[in-house]
């Protein structure tokens, strides 16, 4: 079910507006491009990083903020699906951050789930995490 051109670029055009938003640290730009739902989403790499609800993501991302100088994501490989007015994107990135002066480059897995409402695309679901293994070889679940 992959995307038709406009879905594609409606979806791509929300996900990029959030990526600016975070890097910004603007915190209302990123609220406002998640659907209301109680059930909205957000999750991360770590066990406590999933979060339901807009005020939990509203914490996260504010303490992202507090604990990043500075942040960017780049998607270098992403697809995007739909049915109806719910679409999907998984995504390769590359990720840039600096904590206490450590600038770090690592690659990193988007996934996102979006609503349409009102003829705007809204993310109910976002996952961003860094995959602990990066040398590239194959593996099953079972061996990592």
């Amino acid at each position: 079910m992959i995307a038709d051109e406009k879905t594609t670029a409606g979806v791509m055009e929300t996900v990029a507006l959030l990526l600016t938003a975070y890097e910004a640290c603007n915190l209302e730009a990123v609220m406002d491009l998640y659907a209301p739902d109680p059930d909205a989403t957000a999750l991360g790499t770590n066990l406590d990083q999933f979060l339901m609800g807009s005020e939990a993501i509203r914490r996260a991302y504010e303490e992202d903020f507090d604990a990043f100088s500075r942040f960017g994501l780049k998607m270098i490989e992403s697809q995007v699906s739909a049915e109806g007015s719910v679409a999907w994107l998984s995504a390769k990135c590359l990720a840039f951050f600096e904590i206490d002066g450590d600038e770090i480059t690592t690659q990193s897995r988007l996934t996102a789930v979006l609503v349409q409402r009102a003829g705007q695309w809204k993310v109910i679901q976002f996952h961003l995490s860094f995959p602990a293994d990066e040398s590239g070889e194959e593996k099953s679940a079972t061996r990592l």
